[in-house]
């Protein structure tokens, strides 16, 4: 099986954690983590008040989407975009893109677990007025857990 030169299996921690700062990512997933917990507890996610960063315009890409599709969306963003995205999105994760002022300032994976952003392929564009989302139970996922589909909020 061959590995991608940025694998864990070729990086130490320390290497990926310089890694993860550089891109504008995080070890944790705090916006992910706080739109969950928002979820869970039946209240709104304003992901411009879940995130604790700046920012002016925001990404969702659905599962199933490929690193052209995502990269070409944030190619004036995100210049190393093609380093720091996968091929294609896993079946059950979304990728969250901030940026600021022309400039990606933070990114980071969303299990569907968390609030799923769209029922089909999405590419949403979200300025901060408009990252509001509530959540509908709708069933259950395959541990079963409920399963949360998110809609965007009337501003």
């Amino acid at each position: 099986m061959r590995r991608h030169p940025l694998s864990p299996v070729h990086l130490g921690v320390p290497a990926l954690l310089a890694l993860a700062a550089a891109l504008g990512c995080t070890a944790k997933a705090p916006v992910s983590e706080r739109v969950g917990a928002a979820v869970r507890r039946g209240e709104v996610a304003d992901l411009a008040k879940l995130a604790d960063f700046g920012w002016d315009k925001a990404f969702v890409f659905s599962p199933f989407t490929t690193r052209e599709r995502i990269c070409k969306a944030v190619s004036a963003q995100w210049l190393d975009c093609q380093a720091a995205v996968p091929r294609v999105m896993d079946e059950g994760t979304y990728l969250l893109v901030f940026a600021n002022q022309g400039a990606v300032v933070h990114h980071e994976l969303h299990p569907r677990a968390a609030g799923d952003f769209c029922s089909t392929s999405c590419a949403l564009e979200l300025l901060p007025s408009g990252a509001v989302f509530k959540a509908v139970a709708d069933g259950k996922l395959a541990d079963g857990s409920p399963h949360y589909a998110l809609s965007r909020a009337a501003p």
